[in-house]
């Protein structure tokens, strides 16, 4: 498994004793939708919300463009049934302004009977 974050430093992966990480780069505008969360000793960091990095994952990956490549990527169903936030992941979608991202998205909440 490989833990992935976006930064608007340049692309990088690398390999610890806790993991393999990637850092993929997207562009500054791009860079929202985070909200602060707190450790267990009091130190705050920021997350994107869910719904950013489904988008994030998309605009990244833009090969997953069909139904059966949504699918195969394994959301929890009950998840993002009961917990995503339909209207601000569509709200996000539109701030970006893509079509091909808009249209990744629609089939994604196809995909899930969303």
């Amino acid at each position: 498994m490989e833990i992935t974050s976006v930064t608007t430093q340049k692309t990088c992966r690398y390999e610890n004793a806790f993991g393999q990480f990637s850092y993929q780069t997207i562009r500054p505008k791009l860079f929202w939708g985070f909200e602060p969360k707190i450790m267990r000793d009091g130190k705050q960091y920021m997350m994107a919300t869910s719904e950013k990095a489904i988008i994030d994952l998309l605009y990244l990956y833009p090969q997953y463009s069909k139904l059966d490549e949504m699918r195969e990527l394994r959301f929890d169903e009950d998840w993002i049934r009961d917990e995503l936030n339909k209207e601000r992941l569509m709200e996000y979608a539109e701030r970006i302004g893509s079509p091909a991202l808009t249209k990744r998205i629609k089939l994604l909440l196809k995909a899930y009977e969303i």
